[in-house]
This record gives structure tokens, sequence and C-alpha cells, in this order.
């Protein structure tokens, strides 16, 4: 890929891995042999054909490559040391470790270990600290960054002092799944169809369509519709059929009756308590029922086309099918495993080749353009309608066919309906942008929250697919507009939920934009040093000094910056980017990795959500992730204490609101010596002092920052560099005014900052809630609040 306006600082640098794909999971289509598989033996600068990177600017155009090996620690093993040597490295690779410990791979520079190896360098670091025992899978991800031709000989894994050879290649056995991981939803709700390549649309019709199949018709299913009893104007899934290799399966009753060749059939529990149960076709498939969870509470019936220990043919573009019916059987989902993306499929779901505008192909092979009608919609559903001689559905005839209903505009819904619905929906954690809309749509037609609890499940399974298409609206419709943003935002309020800056920013971009931008339910991109991006209301930027902050766009009002984490060494940030597996990251121009938030990822795209109080948080389509909110705890030595910074020197422009009468006590401060004060000083702490403070302590910083931590367990209560105007690495001294004033003084007796800004003209103290939360007062109440 090439990069528009990015150039790598050096051949393999670390940052160049930023743009890297997600490493396909170790059962994926698409693996093969290296031309060594023992030692992967590229060609040389002659073998351009290896080389992927056919014209383009040195440093500026990138090739990746992924190597996969397997390391097994056997049990009562010592691992002394662990590395991978490299002959001829071009241009750069990183090595990432899956086990049992890892099992999204560990980050990048784990510990403070580098795990990346540049240019003409030949051996990582000793990674021995991140072996388990039992199976590692180790992955090289190998980027050629300027071409042409590619030289890299050799990679060599050396296990306690010895090379080890790769084992030997076999292709991966399908396991039989349980619930929704994994699985692509392709239709739910009354009725929303996803195409395989991420084409959404509303389908109302009812009646038994092809919802997708392979090209040869060997493996298809197909949905039976019918109209909701909470309103007609819509339809809801009832009933599935499926063609396996010869075999036909029907699936009625919210799954509780199965036909397999025009026979009822029971399925075989299993040995487990409440555990799955089987059929296997007479063709060699396998029926899989698996019942409610706490954590999965649909009703799923799934049908594998292979067996476990069956070869997967390359040439076949699906595998696996799922029936999914909500609790009571009143309307149901479909999903499907797709396998590699080949142009063979059919249906509802499209043609599944990468590229939703020719989704709305016809049996005809006329293509419906985009945006399309909610008629020419129906128009490419209707020619997706089975025919007599394909009906699946034999054991219960299909009913007679009925005319579309009128389509319902959903904008054109009342507001508070719209508000009340998606409402629901939130209560009910559906927070991805598209699902909301659908949900809101349901529960707005038919008054039934159970279609809120459905999404959320949707939502749940979109989460274990690790490439999930984008969504887009066939009709060219934006969700925000459809539920309105009148209606959203006053949803969102009812139901407490935050402001998420994808939903704001342009887009989506392009992968070779190295911009912040919307990805798959989340964020991915950076932002480089002194760069500003607006998303609605707010703005994130990392400024001058490195502190990566956001602030409102109207009025320019400081919300949140990084600095409020004492851990955070900000002031090296070259850029700081959202990766794609969920990890906030800032970075040197080096590559080196100053602060990730979470620490370990998650595996899938975050946010950057926003409270109306003004917190920050990152989350993904399972939830929260990580919270700023809760600094982690520091090391009071000073040595891990944030580093120097020059942020704005201005102190704060706002008087405080005068709250309430603090509850809490005073807590007792230290007692100077009476020789040490000079005029209009009550108080005074300098550098490295410490002083106990009734079950907190509160203690000057190495580094210049006034802190203040439990004493039973060390636990982070708050500092001074909360406010991101504060020069705090200045400090020589924190002083308490007789006029009732904090003050921070630099060497010269210069004010770094003063709280509250002006004196109250009589001594004040310092209070800590029960909640930790630092006022300062006086006799006549609360003069000052650190939020």
């Amino acid at each position: 890929m090439t990069v528009p306006g990015v150039s790598s600082p050096a051949n393999g640098d670390p940052l160049a891995f930023v743009y890297a794909p997600p490493i396909p999971d170790a059962n994926a289509p698409g693996w093969e042999p290296a031309p060594d598989p023992q030692i992967i033996a590229f060609k040389g600068h002659n073998g351009d054909e290896i080389s992927r990177l056919a014209e383009g600017t040195c440093l500026q155009a990138f090739d990746y490559v992924f190597f996969d090996t397997v390391v097994t620690v056997p049990q009562g093993a010592q691992v002394s040391d662990f590395s991978i040597g490299f002959t001829g490295m071009d241009d750069g690779s990183r090595i990432t470790i899956f086990n049992e410990a890892y099992p999204s791979g560990t980050p990048d520079m784990p510990n403070g270990v580098n795990n990346f190896v540049a240019y003409d360098q030949n051996v990582t670091m000793d990674l021995a600290q991140f072996l388990r025992t039992g199976q590692n899978r180790v992955v090289i991800t190998q980027v050629d960054d300027c071409p042409a031709g590619n030289k890299l000989r050799a990679a060599e894994v050396v296990l306690n002092g010895s090379v080890i050879a790769a084992p030997a290649t076999a292709t991966p056995e399908p396991a039989l799944r349980a619930g929704s991981e994994g699985v692509q939803i392709l239709a739910y709700g009354d009725v929303h169809i996803r195409s395989l390549d991420g084409l959404s649309y509303d389908f109302q019709v009812p009646g038994d369509f092809i919802a997708t199949s392979s090209a040869d018709r060997q493996f298809m299913s197909q949905i039976r519709t019918e109209p909701s009893t909470g309103d007609p104007a819509v339809s809801v899934a009832i009933a599935f059929a499926a063609h396996v290799d010869g075999d036909v399966v029907e699936v009625y009753d919210g799954g509780t009756l199965v036909v397999v060749n025009g026979v009822e059939v029971e399925l075989t529990s299993s040995e487990i308590e409440n555990g799955p149960r089987f059929y296997k076709l007479p063709q060699g498939g396998i029926i899989q029922s698996s019942p409610p969870t706490a954590q999965d509470p649909w009703e799923w019936v799934s049908i594998d086309r292979y067996p476990p220990g069956h070869p997967l043919p390359i040439e076949d573009n699906m595998r696996f099918m799922g029936f999914a019916f909500m609790p009571g059987g009143s309307f149901a989902s479909v999903g499907i495993v797709p396998m590699p993306k080949q142009p063979n499929a059919f249906g509802l779901s499209g043609l599944q080749d990468g590229d939703p505008a020719n989704d709305m192909t016809l049996r005809s092979g006329e293509v419906i353009a985009q945006p399309a009608s909610q008629a020419e919609i129906n128009r490419f559903g209707e020619s997706w309608r089975v025919t007599a001689e394909e009906n699946l559905f034999r054991h219960r005839p299909p009913a007679p066919s009925a005319p579309p209903p009128a389509p319902v505009v959903m904008a054109e819904l009342p507001e508070e309906t719209r508000t009340s619905a998606a409402t629901t929906c939130l209560q009910n954690g559906v927070i991805e942008i598209n699902l909301l809309r659908d949900c809101t749509y349901d529960v707005a037609m038919t008054g039934d929250s159970a279609f809120a609890a459905a999404t959320a499940d949707v939502q749940v399974a979109d989460a274990t697919v690790a490439d999930l298409p984008s969504t887009e609206r066939a009709d060219g419709s934006n969700p925000i507009d459809d539920i309105g943003e009148t209606a959203l935002a006053a949803a969102r309020a009812a139901a407490g939920v935050n402001y998420l800056m994808s939903e704001h920013l342009a887009g989506p971009a392009s992968h070779d934009d190295f911009d912040l931008h919307p990805f798959l339910g989340g964020l991915m991109g950076g932002i480089r040093r002194n760069q500003r991006i607006e998303a609605g209301e707010y703005a994130i930027e990392v400024e001058k000094d490195g502190n990566l902050c956001i602030r409102t766009v109207e009025g320019n009002r400081l919300v949140w910056c990084v600095s409020n984490d004492p851990n955070a060494r900000f002031d090296d940030t070259n850029a700081v980017v959202m990766n794609d597996i969920g990890e906030l990251v800032a970075m040197t121009w080096r590559g080196e990795i100053l602060y990730a938030y979470p620490p370990e990822p998650t595996g899938i795209p975050s946010d950057i959500s926003i409270s109306p109080k003004g917190e920050v948080s990152l989350v993904n389509k399972n939830g929260i992730v990580w919270s700023f909110d809760t600094p982690a705890r520091v090391d009071n030595s000073g040595q891990n204490a944030p580093a120097a910074t020059d942020v704005q020197t201005e102190l704060p422009e706002e008087t405080p609101e005068a709250p309430p009468e603090p509850a809490a006590e005073p807590v007792a401060g230290p007692e100077p010596a009476p020789e040490t004060l000079r005029e209009g000083i009550a108080g005074v702490v300098t550098r490295e002092q410490r002083f106990a403070m009734d079950g907190y302590y509160m203690t000057f910083q190495a580094d210049g920052n006034l802190c203040i931590y439990t004493e039973a367990d060390n636990g982070f209560v708050w500092c001074v560099n909360n406010d991101p105007s504060i020069r705090y690495a200045d400090t020589a001294e924190v002083v308490m005014t007789t006029g009732g004033q904090l003050m921070g003084l630099d060497a010269a007796g210069e004010v770094l900052y003063a709280y509250p800004p002006e004196p109250t003209g009589m001594p004040s103290d310092i209070f800590i809630s029960s909640e930790g939360k630092v006022t300062m007062a006086n006799e006549t109440g609360t003069i000052w609040t650190f939020n």
C-alpha cells in the first residue's frame, strides 16, 4: 500500500507497522508454504515476483507478509532464552507470540522489550519471558518498504541456544461451533439484511427467499419471512431451510422442529449437561443445536458442511451456516461463516467479492445501482424468491405470496417514538450506530423490546468476526439522520450513553489514510504532533508539547488530556495511533511506545467515548475497555514519574462555582517550623517531602508534581498536573499562603500556579471526600474544586 503524505523514517522502522493489516488467524485460508518452509528463502533483488512493490517511492510504499510457526514448550521444561535470527533482513520485521497468556498476541514493545528487527539487523532481543508451556504460535510480520525485490533469506527460531525446525505443514481441521462466535449475521430483526460485503438494507417482503448459496447450489440457505404480529408493515424471519451436498434440512418452531430429507429427527444429546445436541447428515455434514446460555441467549441450530477432520477444499466459499431463534421463537436471525472471499455466492447476501456496489445483482445479472429506492430494493429481493422447483420448505408449504407493504420512512416517524425506541435499544447495550438505527426502527415499529435484546446479541456476535466488513446503506441513508440527531441526543441522555467520536469523523477513509477515521465500529489511524482533528462537537489533538488532548470545538474548552495519568510519558510523542486491536498508543519517531491504553489489546477496534460530564474512555462493541478517570498507580520514587513538558502557562480564567459545604473533614497538613516561614506563607512543602494526612499522604515528587495517595495501599487520588495549564516540572516548592491559596513556585520565586487564582483573605485547608475528590475550603465553604 502507499500512504499519501507519510514517509517512514528509515528502512524497517517500527512506525511502518502502524499501517500493517491484522495478523490472520492460524486457521484462516490463504496460508501457504514459504519458498523454503524451514527458512523462508525469498529470492533476492532479482526475485521481483516475490516483492509486490512493483512501483512506488521508497519509504512511502509498504508490502506486508506474515510467517507463522509453532514452538511447543513441554511440561516442566525451563526456557532460558528465545530469539529469532534473520539472514538478509529486508526491510523490517515484528514478532508476535500467541499463547494462553496472550490469546490476542503480545503487544508491541511488551514490558519494554523491543520485538522489532530493523534493516540489516540480524536477531531479536530475548523473548523467553513471553513463552508458556504448551503451544506458542509465533508470527513474523515482515515489511518491505522499498521497491523492488525482497531479499529476506532466512529466519531461524533459537530456543535455549538451539535452532528448532519449523513443524510440518498440514491442512487445519474445522472444529464444531457453538453459538454465535465467528458467525457473520446476514439477516436479523424485522428484517434487516447485511450482505457478505457489508451492504445493508431493509427487506419487509413476506415469503421464501434464497438467503445465500454457493455457486454450485450444493450449500444453500433459504429464509421464510412473514408479517410481524407487532406491525404488519414489517416482516420477521420464522423458519429456515438448507441444502447441504444433497441433504435437505428444515428448521421450524423456534429451532425445536428439525426435518432432514422429509423426516422429523431428534438430535443426540452430548455428555455435557445442557450441552449441544448433534445429528450427522447422510452426506457427512453435522447439525448442531446449542441451547441458550447466559452469554448467548439464542437457540442456535447450525449446520457444518464438513465434519471434524475433513480437509477444507480451497475452492469452497462457505462451510457453515447458523440459524438463531430468540427465546420463545417469535423471530430469528441467520448467519454464516464464509470461507475465502470469492465471487461465487448469490442470493439476498450478495456476491461476496469484496465490492458492495454489485451486491444487488438480480438473477438476470442486472445490477441495481446505489443509492437504491425501497422499490428497487424490493425488486432485487423478489428476484431471489424461491421457485417451486428450488423451494426447500417441503414439510410446510409456503404461504401465498403477498404484495410488499407500503414502505415506512424511519425519519418520518414521530420524534418521541424514535427517542423512546432508541432509548430502549441503548439501555439494552446497542451502541454501534448502524445496529442502533435498525434496533430503533424495529422497536419503534413493533413496540417490542425483544428486538433490542436481539440486536444486542447481533452486536456481540459481530465482535467475534475478525474481518467483518464495514456497513454501507443501500439506500444511501445515514443512520444518525434516520434516527434523528435530536432524538438520538435525547435517547443518549436518557440512557446515560456517551458521545462516540467515530460517529462524527469524516469518512470512511481509505485504508491508506493515516489520519484517524472510523473502522469496523471503532477508530483506526493516527494523529501527528501539532495536528488537530475535529469530530463534531469535539476536537482531538496532539499539542505542541506532545500531550494528547480533547477540547470542545466551540470555545476550545479543555475536556481531557492524557497527562491526567501521571504514568503517561507524553513529551516525546511523535504520533498517537488507534490500532486495529483496540489500543490507543503513543509512539516516538523511532517507534518506541510511550504508553498504551488498555495495556493489553482486546483484538477488536476501540472508539473514544466522551460522557456528558466530560469523562473519557475507550469502548468497543462489548463495552468499556479503558477508563481514563482512574489513573494507574505511580512509582513514588520518581523513577516512573512523568517527564517535564512545556505546556500553557496561563492560569485558569474560570471562577469556580460555590458548591455546598464539604462533607469531608480537613486532612492534617504538615506542621512547618516557624523559622522557615516567610511573610504571607502558612506552610511549605519542598521536593521529595512526604506528609501523612489521616489515611492519605501528600508527596512533592521528584518530577515537581504534587500528589496525594492512600496510605493503606498506595492508591492514586490526585495530582496537580491534572490541570494541563500547569508547568509543574519547574516547581521548587509548594506553599499554602495565609490568604488561602495553594501555590507552586519555581527557584526564582515565580508563581507557576495558584489555587484559587485570587486570595480569599483567610487560611484554607485541603479536603478529600470519600469518593477521592480533592477540594480547598475555608470557614465560608468550598473555595476551589480540583476536577
